[in-house]
Protein backbone atom coordinates (compact mmCIF):
# COMPACT_ATOMS: atom_id res chain seq x y z
CA UNK A 1 0.00 0.00 0.00
CA UNK A 2 0.99 3.13 -0.70
CA UNK A 3 2.76 5.95 2.09
CA UNK A 4 0.60 7.98 4.89
CA UNK A 5 -0.77 11.03 3.68
CA UNK A 6 -0.48 13.96 6.19
CA UNK A 7 -2.51 16.84 5.38
CA UNK A 8 -1.82 20.19 7.60
CA UNK A 9 -5.55 21.85 7.08
CA UNK A 10 -4.11 25.36 8.26
CA UNK A 11 -1.23 25.26 5.55
CA UNK A 12 -4.12 24.45 2.83
CA UNK A 13 -6.53 27.40 3.87
CA UNK A 14 -3.46 29.74 3.60
CA UNK A 15 -3.00 28.26 -0.23
CA UNK A 16 -6.64 29.31 -0.38
CA UNK A 17 -6.32 32.38 1.13
CA UNK A 18 -3.56 33.30 -1.45
CA UNK A 19 -5.87 32.07 -4.07
CA UNK A 20 -8.32 34.35 -3.28
CA UNK A 21 -6.00 37.42 -2.83
CA UNK A 22 -4.75 36.63 -6.52
CA UNK A 23 -8.03 36.14 -7.79
CA UNK A 24 -8.88 40.08 -6.52
CA UNK A 25 -5.44 41.22 -7.99
CA UNK A 26 -6.11 39.94 -11.53
CA UNK A 27 -9.70 40.56 -10.92
CA UNK A 28 -8.58 44.32 -10.32
CA UNK A 29 -6.52 44.31 -13.62
CA UNK A 30 -10.14 43.53 -15.75
CA UNK A 31 -11.33 47.29 -14.44
CA UNK A 32 -8.80 49.16 -16.29
CA UNK A 33 -9.98 51.90 -18.60
CA UNK A 34 -7.28 53.49 -20.10
CA UNK A 35 -7.38 50.90 -23.37
CA UNK A 36 -11.23 52.53 -23.21
CA UNK A 37 -10.07 56.23 -23.43
CA UNK A 38 -7.15 55.64 -26.03
CA UNK A 39 -9.49 53.86 -28.23
CA UNK A 40 -12.49 56.76 -27.86
CA UNK A 41 -10.22 59.11 -28.50
CA UNK A 42 -8.89 57.21 -32.09
CA UNK A 43 -12.46 56.14 -33.10
CA UNK A 44 -12.29 56.63 -36.73
CA UNK A 45 -9.09 55.05 -36.48
CA UNK A 46 -7.99 51.54 -37.56
CA UNK A 47 -5.75 51.67 -34.22
CA UNK A 48 -8.61 52.48 -32.05
CA UNK A 49 -10.69 49.59 -33.62
CA UNK A 50 -7.67 47.65 -32.74
CA UNK A 51 -6.83 48.84 -29.41
CA UNK A 52 -10.44 48.48 -28.37
CA UNK A 53 -10.12 44.68 -29.42
CA UNK A 54 -7.33 44.05 -27.88
CA UNK A 55 -8.84 45.57 -24.93
CA UNK A 56 -11.74 43.45 -25.14
CA UNK A 57 -9.58 40.01 -25.29
CA UNK A 58 -7.23 41.10 -22.56
CA UNK A 59 -10.36 42.14 -20.55
CA UNK A 60 -11.79 38.88 -20.80
CA UNK A 61 -8.53 36.36 -20.25
CA UNK A 62 -8.11 38.66 -17.31
CA UNK A 63 -11.69 37.97 -15.66
CA UNK A 64 -10.80 33.88 -16.74
CA UNK A 65 -7.87 33.60 -14.96
CA UNK A 66 -9.55 35.64 -11.94
CA UNK A 67 -11.90 33.11 -11.75
CA UNK A 68 -10.01 30.23 -12.17
CA UNK A 69 -7.56 31.71 -9.01
CA UNK A 70 -11.01 31.63 -7.54
CA UNK A 71 -12.11 28.24 -8.23
CA UNK A 72 -8.71 27.35 -7.20
CA UNK A 73 -9.64 28.62 -3.53
CA UNK A 74 -13.24 27.44 -3.18
CA UNK A 75 -11.96 24.02 -3.59
CA UNK A 76 -8.98 24.32 -1.45
CA UNK A 77 -10.70 25.52 1.33
CA UNK A 78 -13.85 22.99 0.76
CA UNK A 79 -10.78 20.35 0.83
CA UNK A 80 -8.97 21.37 4.46
CA UNK A 81 -12.48 21.55 5.37
CA UNK A 82 -13.87 18.22 4.19
CA UNK A 83 -10.39 16.83 5.39
CA UNK A 84 -11.05 18.36 9.02
CA UNK A 85 -14.86 16.65 9.13
CA UNK A 86 -13.80 13.22 7.70
CA UNK A 87 -10.87 12.89 10.07
CA UNK A 88 -13.54 14.27 13.15
CA UNK A 89 -15.69 11.60 11.30
CA UNK A 90 -12.88 8.68 11.35
CA UNK A 91 -11.89 9.46 15.05
CA UNK A 92 -15.24 9.27 16.40
CA UNK A 93 -15.77 5.95 14.65
CA UNK A 94 -12.56 4.44 15.76
CA UNK A 95 -13.45 5.59 19.38
CA UNK A 96 -16.94 4.44 19.68
CA UNK A 97 -15.15 0.70 18.14
CA UNK A 98 -12.76 1.00 20.89
CA UNK A 99 -15.25 1.89 23.61
CA UNK A 100 -17.74 -0.95 22.47
CA UNK A 101 -14.46 -3.65 23.18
Amino acid sequence: MGERLDVDPERVRALASGFKDASQSVGGLSGHDSAEQISTGLTDTSVGGACAAAASTAGAALTAISGHYGNLHVHSHNGANDYVETENVSVDKFTNLGNSN
